[in-house]
């Protein structure tokens, strides 16, 4: 009997990550994702395991505390690392407080191409936010919406019957001359929007306190800052750092990304995408941040994304970064004319109501102070863009 193909295997230790596997596999499961949960209830499953993990692209491990410990023989999780390692699938470690990574070069020798940089940091008062960063890790996130699609087909050919179905065919076979006569029109979109808001944080007298980040606030070398955003479609998002020399680093997405800018609309997604906070250092500070969305995906920034800095040089990614923004159609720096399409032919029409997108967001302080912050929109037509500008003090 051929192993049943699925685009997820979840990965966890017996004694402490069950519970919180199963849970990860809902939400997956919700988003459209085919998930296998490691079997734990017979020393015969490990077998099965390793099958199912040649026969799903991506695996999710979580990291609950004794993972991948060596001390241990025998663990499941340990083996199922090895072997996605070994079969090169695509590993989406997930960091479970109070697990700490090992140091660097203390992974055992057949751990040691583990991708630790791509840990996702799992916040369990904020779950539906986790599993969505999970989910854009996922190299099967592609497919996902053509499975939606054919399970959809299918039941509504079911639903209609034989009968049903006889006549639409008459009735296509009727219409087919008119409509290869006329082109194909696919159905318009609403104008893009971004959703956004800015997380700051200050050690003061020993412990952190929250501070607001907007267009216009002022940063001083220690500071900490992240943003949380979504957009009201799926779309392609990107978040750019700039410094005080005028250098520019990538906060999202991700190199590492098979998925590469793919966000889903009304999810809300972190920069760094990591859910790490960004440190304000001295003397580079940091001087803005720009948040652009595109129901296409920007070129300039997917290469942008993929090259090292030894690659290009400082004014070359300014130069690129400015002549995107510049040629924009948000509304806002380039007007368009009346008729704006996304490559592949789909109108952007002005009086269309788009759909609301993530209304808010949550950030937890060093200390674990949880904060809420409502989400600002930002309209946009094709696309959309925010621009942070910051002040630095040194």
């Amino acid at each position: 009997m051929e192993p049943l193909e699925q685009d997820v295997y979840v990965s966890y230790r017996r004694t402490a990550g069950e519970d919180l596997a199963r849970l990860v596999a809902a939400g997956l499961t919700k988003r459209g994702f085919r998930v296998q949960v490691g079997n734990r209830d017979s020393a015969a499953g490990i077998a099965g395991n390793l099958a199912a993990i040649e026969n799903a692209p991506d695996f999710v491990v979580l990291l609950t505390p004794g993972a991948l410990d060596p001390a241990i023989e025998d663990d499941e999780t340990r083996i199922e690392v090895a072997h996605a390692l070994e079969h090169e699938r695509n590993i989406v470690p997930v960091i479970v407080p109070p697990f700490a990574r090992p140091r660097a070069g203390a992974s055992p020798a057949d751990l040691a191409a583990f991708p630790w940089r791509d840990a996702v940091a799992y916040d369990p008062l904020a779950s539906h936010e986790s599993v969505a960063r999970i989910a854009h890790m996922l190299a099967s996130d592609t497919s996902v919406d053509e499975r939606r699609l054919e399970l959809q087909a299918k039941r509504i050919f079911v639903t209609l019957g034989v009968a049903l179905l006889a006549v639409v065919a008459i009735e296509v076979a009727r219409a087919l001359p008119r409509m290869l006569a006329r082109p194909f029109e696919p159905p318009p979109l609403p104008p893009l929007s971004l959703c956004w808001s800015g997380f700051g944080q200050r050690s003061e007298s020993g412990r952190w306190i929250e501070f607001a980040l907007e267009d216009g606030s002022q940063l001083f070398a220690g500071d900490q800052i992240k943003l949380a955003f979504g957009v009201t479609a799926d779309a392609h998002a990107y978040v750019v750092a700039k410094d005080q020399r005028g250098d520019l680093s990538v906060l999202f997405p991700a190199r590492s990304i098979k998925a590469n800018a793919q966000v889903r609309g009304s999810e809300v997604y972190e920069a760094p995408f990591d859910g790490s906070w960004l440190n304000v250092v001295d003397p580079a500070g940091i001087q803005a941040i720009y948040l652009l969305a595109s129901y296409d995906p920007i070129e300039n920034l997917e290469a942008m994304v993929e090259e090292r800095d030894e690659e290009s040089t400082i004014q070359g990614r300014q130069s690129l970064l400015d002549s995107t923004i510049a040629g924009l159609l948000d509304g806002r720096h380039n007007l368009a004319a009346s008729a704006i399409r996304t490559r592949r032919g789909r109108a952007i029409v002005q009086n269309l109501v788009a759909t609301p997108g993530p209304r808010t967001a949550q950030a937890a302080l060093t200390g674990g102070l949880l904060v809420t912050h409502p989400l600002v929109t930002q309209p946009g037509l094709l696309s959309a863009v925010a621009e942070i500008k910051l002040r630095y003090e040194r």
